[in-house]
């Protein structure tokens, strides 16, 4: 495939939502574990070794926030980026503080917004990675990816 023929970010991230939906973990009652992925998708990014493989893990990254935007009823591509934020690791600890809080308080859907767009931001930041090919290439990965949910965890087959 050529560099030209990559779908742009918006049409990738809506084919990441009807999978997610196909697999059921498109819901709010799904948010716990995706964030549970994204830690571990940001770990294997750090971690690989490799341009290939940090591409893919990039774009494992992408499809989690995705999913995460999606659960709270936002598309990514339409994502502000923020211009105040930290490293990734210290948005996961903010962002993972803020899911403890929403547990037991209503919050405004403006503050949740602003929690996914850091995350976004932060990561985007430390990625040399063009977005629409990370995303593109993850997306390839699990499109045909066969599993089951359970409590709103895609347990993919082995």
């Amino acid at each position: 495939m050529k560099l030209s023929e990559i779908p742009n970010f918006g049409e990738t991230a809506e084919k990441v939502r009807q999978w997610a939906e196909e697999k059921n973990i498109h819901t709010k009652k799904s948010i716990y574990a995706q964030f549970t992925y994204l830690c571990a998708e940001y770990n294997e990014y750090q971690t690989a070794e490799n341009g290939n493989e940090k591409l893919l893990e990039a774009g494992d990254v992408l499809v989690v926030l995705t999913v995460l935007f999606q659960q709270y009823g936002f598309k990514i591509e339409k994502s502000k980026h923020s211009l105040f934020f930290s490293s990734f690791s210290n948005e996961l600890i903010e962002f993972s503080e803020f899911l403890i809080v929403t547990q037991r308080t209503k919050v405004d859907e403006d503050i949740i917004l602003i929690g996914l767009n850091n995350l976004l931001s932060s990561f985007l930041s430390e990625t040399t990675y063009s977005k629409e090919l990370a995303l593109y290439f993850a997306y390839e990965k699990i499109k045909n990816r066969k599993g089951k949910t359970i409590n709103g965890t895609f347990i993919k087959e082995q």
